[in-house]
């Protein structure tokens, strides 16, 4: 059974409010084609987080866009692939539209210690197809250059929803600086790093965890948490020091 697992593994059922993460403001719009792993977590037909295909029947995403605690997350869950727009799922009979069937969320994951261990996996009830979707690949290190955010930003002064897919040029910055930006005490565990546009005038604003950081074709980390002060640093969770727990996680979901 599954719930005698190690790892707890949820069938979304049980509906609520998750907190309120990050989205992306300011960045180049661009097509899916050179993105086809990104995902669109909908929630009654509403984009809520980013999500990012890892394998055509798993997503990889952060356990914050659901819940604000433990054991409490949302219902109804779907996941949007293959386009830039996140409008499609409005549309008469969407192809590209998957249902979720399970929500695993790491079993050390804290939302009272800055969210750490801040990740969770998507399955969804039927593979994706194979014909217009390619993976993402998986990190072999802990990388903090050359990085991009993807996903779909709000506009901070008229707060709607960007339409259409952002790119976002991030840089990585030491947890000494991250620490010192914030006005409270922030405790960074092995697996957060902190990040800030490249540009002066881009913001990552309240909306959306899940945001994949990107670095060409592979996932370094999944945006987390951030301050309600627009100016202070994001956190997000590496990807590679996880990749052990995803697999597993995988594997005995298929059992």
């Amino acid at each position: 059974m599954i719930m005698e697992l190690k790892y707890h593994f949820y069938s979304v059922n049980t509906a609520v409010q998750g907190k309120l993460p990050s989205q992306i403001y300011g960045g180049e719009m661009i097509e899916i084609l050179h993105h086809q792993y990104q995902a669109s977590i909908q929630y009654q037909k509403h984009h809520i987080c980013g999500a990012t295909i890892i394998s055509y029947d798993f997503l990889l995403t952060s356990a914050s866009c659901f819940t604000a605690d433990r054991y409490v997350y949302y219902v109804n869950l779907q996941v949007l692939v293959g386009t830039n727009d996140i409008t499609r799922i409005t549309q008469p009979f969407p192809l590209n539209v998957f249902e979720v069937s399970h929500l695993i969320i790491h079993e050390d994951y804290n939302p009272h210690q800055n969210w750490i261990n801040d990740i969770a996996l998507l399955k969804v009830t039927s593979s994706m197809s194979k014909t217009f979707l390619r993976l993402a690949s998986m990190p072999t290190n802990i990388y903090s250059s050359n990085l991009h955010l993807i996903g779909w930003g709000e506009n901070p002064f008229t707060g709607k929803m960007t339409r259409f897919l952002q790119k976002l040029d991030i840089k990585s910055i030491t947890p000494s600086i991250c620490k010192h930006r914030y006005d409270i005490k922030l405790i960074l565990s092995p697996t957060q790093f902190c990040l800030i546009p490249r540009s002066p005038t881009a913001q990552i604003t309240q909306g959306v965890s899940g945001t994949p950081v990107v670095r060409s074709q592979t996932i370094i980390g999944l945006v987390s948490l951030m301050s309600s002060k627009t100016n202070d640093p994001v956190i997000y969770t590496a990807v590679f020091p996880y990749i052990n727990w995803i697999n597993r996680n995988i594997k005995k979901t298929f059992k």
